[in-house]
């Protein structure tokens, strides 16, 4: 019998990938330990995710649908059950599958195809945060609950703990203690473990241990300096007025501490991959497990004098992805465009599972799974995804690169659809609002010069223009459809603050009846049971 491989995808939030060395940052951050993991793994050198923010990245990605389709517009909108996730497709077909950490899930549903959440979440899981593109639209009290500003940088800098150090000091230590107990009494049953992390999203803290690994100068100031206001292109201007840099702005000493407590941040996250990895090597999972590495989605971090995501710019939305595993991933390196919405097709491939089949599928590289699955017999078939499978790449059986991936922004500062594609080296930007925007991602990798008008790129300009359309059709009705979306959810949350609200937070439970000593058990048993031998015993 084949065995199948388990899968630990660690996530962090807000890691923008040009800032690893693994994907050719000028300034890298110190991260050892995801650096030998891309060193021995695969990387995908041009991965964006689909959506500019948090929770819109996350459930296109699970769902491997855009955002926009799933009718998830923004970090307040709900995440409807009836959505089927890859978590589902591995759940039906005998996996255990488990969270620890932030998955941004808003509604009653705080599971999605998880068996079992190991933590809360860092952020509401109800409608507060559902902003208002209609003018006309009654404002209501929690109005920009939500809304990330500029003076979050005035936190940045070394700090004994913060929200984010203590929650993902309990992610950690949740899914390492879910590692141990996987070993103990689900023996034979192969686990999907997602570790999703809440750093380094702002603000820019670190312990001290971390804050000391940089000095000023390995940080250094932004690339591309700060663009004059009046100079700014209309879609930065827009998010400067957002996020409040109009009125005030920090001043290089502050950048500079902000950009080195990101960095620690980083290094912090690459600890905790350290700790991961060596509770695999307990428990004896290190050689039979596929970890995937990546993020929600990038931040600025001061480039062009623009902070935070919710820009289309390279910075805020390209993302490290990276896979692992000695028995299952090739070494290697793919430059083609790719996207998060991949991840969906291909983390099926990898453990196994067809999911357009009823009888099953085929497993890691295509080897047929040699043990009866009954339960992908009863999965019923999903509707088709927008991406490829990634698999062949990263086991080396295809060098075929993909090439055009879509993402789109429809949160608070768009105030209208913002959508765009990126195929070969082009990237376009369709924005009725704001205007469109066209760049050539060799020549000029810091979209500085935008060609929309350029006469020699008519063609190139239209073809792109008809992709935009054919995926998302007409922009002014999904604007619409938005606007009426985000009426409905302000109506019901401003009703369910009257009174008693609902609860929809994840509330973490243990059965501690269970744990350690208890007298329905022999006591010698359960200190037997509860022995996880050291690895070079096992």
């Amino acid at each position: 019998m084949i065995c199948r491989p388990n899968i630990l995808m660690v996530m962090a939030d807000q890691l923008t990938a040009k800032v690893l060395s693994f994907h050719g940052a000028a300034k890298p951050a110190k991260t050892p330990n995801l650096d030998r993991l891309a060193a021995e793994g695969h990387v995908l050198q041009n991965t964006y995710c689909p959506f500019p923010i948090c929770a819109p990245s996350r459930q296109a990605m699970l769902t491997g649908k855009l955002a926009s389709e799933i009718g998830v517009y923004d970090n307040g909108a709900e995440f409807c059950s009836s959505h089927p996730t890859f978590v589902h497709h591995l759940r039906n077909d005998g996996y255990y599958t488990a969270l620890s950490g932030k998955a941004h899930f808003v509604g009653a549903d705080q599971l999605h195809g998880y068996e079992d959440r190991l933590t809360t979440d860092a952020y509401p899981a109800d409608l507060a945060w559902t902003p208002r593109w209609d003018e006309d639209a009654e404002i209501y009290p929690f109005e920009n609950s939500g809304k990330t500003g500029i003076k979050a940088l005035t936190l940045s800098g070394p700090v004994a703990t913060s929200l984010n150090i203590e929650f993902d000091g309990e992610v950690c230590f949740a899914a390492r203690k879910c590692l141990r107990d996987c070993a103990r009494y689900r023996k034979g049953q192969p686990f999907f473990l997602n570790v999703s992390f809440g750093s380094p999203h702002d603000p820019y803290q670190s312990t001290p241990a971390f804050w000391d690994l940089y000095t000023d100068d390995e940080v250094g100031m932004p690339a591309q300096p700060s663009i004059p206001y009046d100079q700014q292109d209309s879609h930065s201007r827009q998010l400067y007025r957002h996020i409040g840099k109009v009125d005030w702005a920090p001043d290089d000493e502050m950048i500079l501490r902000s950009r080195r407590g990101y960095y620690a941040a980083v290094s912090f996250v690459d600890y905790q991959v350290r700790r991961l990895l060596e509770t695999l090597k307990e428990c004896g999972f290190y050689d039979n497990t596929i970890i995937v590495f990546t993020s929600d989605h990038g931040d600025m971090l001061g480039e062009k004098g623009i902070w935070f995501k919710q820009t289309m710019y390279d910075q805020a939305v390209r993302v490290p992805l990276l896979f692992w595993g000695p028995n299952y991933v090739a070494r290697g390196r793919t430059d083609g465009n790719v996207s998060l919405l991949h991840l969906f097709p291909t983390i099926l491939d990898c453990a196994g599972i067809d999911p357009e089949s009823r009888s099953g599928g085929h497993g890691p590289g295509g080897r047929l799974h040699q043990q009866n699955q009954p339960r992908s017999a009863l999965a019923p078939r999903h509707p088709s995804r927008l991406g490829e499978s990634l698999w062949p790449l990263v086991t080396g059986q295809s060098d075929k690169t993909l090439d055009c991936i879509y993402c789109e922004h429809t949160d608070a500062n768009a105030l209208s659809p913002i959508l765009m594609v990126r195929r070969g080296k082009y990237k376009y930007v369709y924005s009725e609002k704001w205007g469109c925007q066209l760049f050539d991602m060799e020549s000029d990798p810091g979209e500085t010069e935008n060609l929309i008008g350029d006469p020699e790129l008519a063609d190139e300009r239209e073809s792109l223009r008809q992709l935009v359309l054919s995926r998302w059709g007409d922009p002014r009705a999904l604007h619409d459809r938005i606007v009426e979306d985000q009426n409905r959810r302000r109506l019901v949350w401003q009703s369910l603050t009257q009174g008693k609200r609902p609860v929809w937070d994840y509330q973490p439970f243990e059965d501690q009846t269970r744990r350690f000593v208890r007298s329905d058990a022999f006591l010698f048993d359960t200190e037997k049971n509860s022995i996880l031998p050291c690895s070079d015993a096992r």
